[in-house]
């Protein structure tokens, strides 16, 4: 039935026009059948068998091609044959076909063709030349590789996804979700940053400058301590780094508007640039705030008095540190005031042990700037385990200076620390003065303990506000007995 259909009946009636013109082409009256028109009959098809057997020939070649090299060799090994270069060897063997069918088939000089078509070529070249220098270039950064499909490369500022290399151009898809075309030719004589064959990690960097009155050494405390503190704070994205990688602060050159500083980070994997880098940024611009710098910008200063640099140890910047601290926080001022001026300023250099656990304790400590390493004792390995960090705004020791507990973890100083220490000689002396603030503070901690727990445990409200009394009276009792309180 398929033979009655439009598909079935093509070939017969192509077939049947073919062989009607190549037969009255001959020039001869059908009736009058001679061994002239024999012979160019068996000559014209002697032609058409010659010409198909060389065509089959070169679909068998390329077909061959194709599955023992393409295929076995190179797509099993996982390497990826582009395009361009199938294309490249399937239009070689097919030339090689059509000068088959010229040289045998025809009998004709090859040579003589070549010779007549050189001019035509030379001209054509000219024309053409940029195409064909896009086609060799190709060809090179085929043989090459130092892209594959999928890779992301930079070219100068342009940076996209390779997902098309074809002949003339390479295709890249952009983070702005756009298509751009190369010309092969441009991309083999730019430098290309294959951001894919950097290996399992890669560093980022980015600069900031700040004002040339900040000194050098505190605006590296604060770069350092803000981009230290993201890995511990960004494990679900950075926990595939080494150990090893640090992150760092440097600075790099000075210039009319600043001192420039160099932020360096290291990164799992590319697709995590973005997230992790606005991590840093943030991290970066929330120490500086809290430090009470901002990034130099450029600008023309008359100066009439000498310069005056930001004093690190204002009223202004503990005041805020005390009250960022939750026992603290609602406070009436005059108290607080009293506290900030009755602390004392402390410093450390990197590894020094501002805190040992299991030691007696009566004070507790206010971070202005720097990062301190925090590290609890793990009994089944009977060693201290590093479990996190703190940087400038954080506190640490508020159950010592309440209740003289021993310390329960050893604090160290992973950076360069500035410190303020307040006592309990100083907040007893506050107490005795304003003993119901005893309890405010009892109700606080409880609460922020209890809030953990309950996550944990999922605890109804009623017994949330029960046990969180409890626990405030508890601890009501132990800050009286401790300071002597009525």
């Amino acid at each position: 039935m398929a033979l009655y259909t439009r598909e079935g009946i093509r070939w017969p009636i192509f077939y049947l026009v073919l062989f009607s013109v190549l037969f009255f082409s001959l020039d001869y009256f059908p009736y009058d059948v001679g061994l002239d028109v024999l012979r160019d009959t068996v000559r014209v098809f002697s032609y058409m068998v010659g010409i198909v057997v060389w065509l089959l020939l070169a679909i068998v070649i390329n077909r061959l091609i194709r599955y023992f090299i393409w295929e076995k060799i190179f797509e099993r090994r996982g390497r990826t044959i582009p395009k361009l270069l199938k294309d490249m060897v399937g239009a070689l063997i097919m030339m090689a076909a059509i000068g088959g069918i010229i040289s045998v088939v025809f009998k004709k000089d090859l040579t003589i063709l070549l010779a007549a078509t050189g001019g035509v070529g030379v001209i054509v070249g000219l024309a053409i030349k940029e195409l064909i220098a896009d086609v060799f270039a190709g060809l090179a950064l085929n043989a090459e590789q130092p892209f594959q499909i999928g890779d992301v490369i930079r070219i100068g500022d342009i940076e996209g996804e390779v997902i098309e290399l074809n002949w003339r151009a390479t295709h890249l898809l952009t983070k702005n979700n756009t298509v751009l075309v190369y010309p092969n030719a441009r991309i083999s004589m730019a430098v290309i940053d294959n951001l894919y064959k950097r290996g399992t990690h890669f560093r980022g960097v980015f600069d900031l400058r700040l004002d040339h009155g900040v000194a050098p050494e505190r605006a590296l405390r604060l770069l350092n301590s803000a981009v230290k503190h993201v890995r511990d704070q960004s494990k679900d994205l950075m926990k595939e780094l080494p150990a090893d990688l640090e992150a760092s602060a440097v600075a790099v050159d000075i210039d009319d508007v600043g001192v420039l500083y160099q932020i360096r980070y290291w990164l799992p994997h590319y697709d995590n640039r973005i997230p992790i880098r606005n991590r840093v940024i943030s991290a970066v611009m929330r120490e500086l705030e809290q430090a009470g710098i901002t990034p130099a910008v450029p600008q023309q200063k008359i100066h009439h008095l000498p310069l005056q640099t930001h004093d690190a140890s204002s009223e202004e910047r503990v005041m805020r540190l005390l009250r960022d601290t939750r026992i603290f926080a609602n406070i009436e001022e005059e108290d607080a005031l009293f506290l900030v001026r009755s602390m004392t300023m402390l410093r450390f250099k990197p590894g020094d042990v501002i805190i040992k656990r299991g030691t007696a304790g009566a004070s507790m400590y206010f971070i202005l700037e720097g990062m301190a390493d925090v590290y609890i004792w793990i009994a089944a390995q009977e060693t201290e385990i590093r479990v996190g960090s703190m940087i400038s705004g954080k506190a640490f020791g508020e159950m010592s200076l309440l209740t003289g507990d021993p310390r329960s973890a050893t604090i160290k100083a992973h950076t360069d620390i500035i410190l303020y220490e307040l006592t309990n000689d100083h907040l007893g002396v506050l107490l005795e003065k304003r003993p119901e603030l005893a309890g405010i503070i009892s109700s606080v901690i409880a609460e922020y303990q209890l809030k953990d727990r309950a996550m944990r445990e999922s605890l109804s409200e009623t017994e949330q506000e029960e046990q969180t009394k409890t626990a405030a009276q508890e601890l009501l009792g132990k800050i009286r007995s401790f300071f002597n309180l009525r």
